[in-house]
C-alpha cells in the first residue's frame, strides 16, 4: 500500500453534561478538517492524481481524546496490526491535526512530535503548513509557528505527541493547526456551555484553516509534484457553510438537509452531543457499520465520508441489514441504511475506504462464552485509564460495592447518645420542676 498523510479531528468533548453540550468550540476542528480532505479529493482528481512516489490523505474522526486519547491510541494500535488497508506505523508519512480554530485568533501551527520546542527540530507536517501558508490564500488566512509547549486544552497535540513515543515503532511527524499559542480564549471549549450564543463557530476562520490544512496535506502527499496543487476555495467554502449548519447549530443541527440525505434525523432535539458514548452491555454488534448503536454525529460523519470517498465503479445496489444484505462486491460498503424506515430506508452499495473502529480502551475485550466485557491486567497502561459510566439496564451489574467507614458510623453513634441524654436529662428536669411545684 502507498504511505499516508492522516489529518485528525476529534469527534466529542469532555462534557459531562452530554444532552446540554452543543460543542460549537469543539467542532471547529471537526468541520475544518472534513472540508479540507473534501477539497483534497477533488483537487486530486481534477489534476490526474499523485506523482510518483505520492501518499495517500485520509481522514481520522478520533472518539474519546479527553479520556485519555482513546481514538489515537486504537489507531495506533490497529496500524500496529496492519488493520488498516495492510499499512503500518511506518507507512505514517504525517499526522495533521485540527484543533480549536473557529475565532479571531492567529492561526498557529504546534509541534506535537517535540517536547522541547518547535523551533530546534524540523517537523516535516509543520513545514508544510508553513510552505501553504506562503503561498496566496484565496481564505485569508495566516499562520505563525508556536514556539514550544502550549496550555490548556491539551487536545490532539498531546494525545497524539503521546501515541507517537509510546509505540515501538514511532508515528511520522505530528503538528497540530490552533488559534492560539500560549494562551486561549474559549473558557466554555468541551464544557456544556459550548454553544450560542457564549460560543459560535465563526465560519470564516474555519474555511480559512480548511484551505490551509488541504494545501498542506498536498504538499505532504505529493513532495514531487510538477506544479503544486490547487483548491477550488468556492467549493470548499460552500462545505464549510453546509457543515456547520450541522455540526455547529442547534437549528437545525443534524435535520439540516445534508444530514437528511445520509441518516435519519435524531428524535427529539437536533443538537449535535459531542459525547463518547458507551459501550453496550451486550458487547459489540457484530456488524459493525450497524447504524442501531451508533451516536448521531459518528453515523452523519462516517456516511459522508463514505459518500465524498466514493469511487467510479460502484455497483449502487441497495443494502442494509438481514432485509437487504451487506454488499456483495469487495469494497463496497453500505451507506445510508435507515433500518427503521424498512424497505424505504434500503442503503446504497458504495465503493469507499471508510472504515469505521470502535475505540474502546484496548484494555477491554469482549467475551462471547460469559457475556461480559473483561479487563485485560497485562495490557494496563496508566497513560490510558478506564473510564465507566452509569449506563447499565436495570438489575446490572448485579454486584453492589458497599464502602464502610468507621469514623461516620462512630460519629452518628455518638450523636444517637448526645441526643438519646439530651432527652433524658430534658424529662429529668422535668420531673423535677413538677414535684418542687406540687410540694409548694
Amino acid at each position: 500500500p502507498l504511505p499516508v498523510v492522516l489529518v485528525a479531528a476529534q469527534l466529542d468533548s469532555a462534557a459531562l453534561f452530554s444532552g446540554s453540550e452543543l460543542g460549537a468550540g469543539s467542532a471547529a476542528g471537526l468541520v475544518a478538517g472534513l472540508a479540507a480532505i473534501e477539497a483534497v479529493r477533488a483537487s486530486l482528481d481534477g489534476e490526474g492524481g499523485l506523482a510518483r512516489g505520492g501518499a495517500e490523505v485520509a481522514f481520522v474522526g478520533l472518539a474519546g481524546e479527553p479520556w485519555g486519547g482513546l481514538g489515537s491510541a486504537r489507531v495506533l494500535a490497529e496500524l500496529a496490526g496492519g488493520r488498516l488497508g495492510g499499512r503500518e506505523v511506518k507507512d505514517v508519512r504525517g499526522v495533521l491535526a485540527v484543533g480549536a480554530v473557529s475565532g479571531a485568533g492567529l492561526l498557529t501551527s504546534h509541534n506535537c512530535s517535540d517536547a522541547g520546542g518547535s523551533e530546534t527540530s524540523e517537523n516535516l507536517v509543520a513545514t508544510a503548513l508553513a510552505e501553504a501558508a506562503a503561498g496566496p490564500l484565496q481564505g485569508g488566512g495566516t499562520l505563525k509557528a508556536s514556539r514550544g509547549q502550549f496550555g490548556a486544552p491539551p487536545g490532539l497535540c498531546e494525545a497524539l505527541g503521546q501515541q507517537r513515543v509510546s509505540g515501538a515503532v514511532p508515528l511520522g511527524p505530528v503538528a497540530a493547526l490552533e488559534n492560539f499559542e500560549a494562551s486561549f480564549s474559549n473558557v466554555f471549549y468541551q464544557g456544556y456551555l459550548d454553544a450560542p450564543p457564549r460560543v459560535s463557530l465563526d465560519v470564516v476562520s474555519v474555511a480559512a484553516a480548511a484551505e490551509l490544512v488541504a494545501l498542506a496535506a498536498l504538499r505532504l502527499a505529493d513532495p514531487h509534484a510538477v506544479q503544486a496543487h490547487r483548491v477550488d476555495f468556492p467549493r470548499l467554502n460552500a462545505t464549510v457553510h453546509s457543515l456547520a449548519e450541522c455540526l455547529g447549530t442547534s437549528d437545525p443541527g443534524l435535520r439540516c438537509s445534508l444530514a437528511q440525505e445520509l441518516m435519519s434525523p435524531p428524535a427529539g432535539s437536533a443538537s449535535v452531543p459531542h459525547y463518547v458514548g458507551v459501550l453496550s452491555p451486550s458487547g459489540a454488534a457484530s456488524d459493525v457499520l450497524d447504524p442501531a448503536d451508533k451516536e448521531p454525529l459518528e453515523l452523519f460523519v462516517w456516511n459522508w465520508l463514505a459518500r465524498i470517498g466514493a469511487e467510479p465503479g460502484s455497483s449502487e445496489a441497495v443494502c442494509g441489514g438481514k432485509k437487504f444484505g451487506a454488499c456483495a462486491a469487495s469494497g463496497e460498503v453500505c451507506v445510508g441504511w435507515r433500518p427503521e424506515k424498512g424497505k424505504e430506508g434500503a442503503g446504497q452499495c458504495l465503493k469507499s475506504p471508510a472504515t469505521y473502529i470502535p475505540a474502546w480502551p484496548g484494555q477491554l475485550s469482549f467475551e462471547e462464552s460469559s457475556g461480559l466485557w473483561v479487563v485485560d491486567a497485562s495490557q494496563d497502561n496508566p497513560d490510558h485509564p478506564l473510564w465507566t459510566e452509569s449506563y447499565w439496564p436495570a438489575g446490572h451489574p448485579g454486584l453492589r460495592f458497599l464502602q464502610r467507614n468507621s469514623k461516620e458510623g462512630a460519629t452518628f453513634l455518638l450523636g444517637l447518645a448526645v441526643l438519646f441524654l439530651s432527652l433524658a436529662t430534658a424529662y429529668v428536669s422535668r420531673a423535677i420542676h413538677r414535684r418542687r411545684h406540687r410540694r409548694r
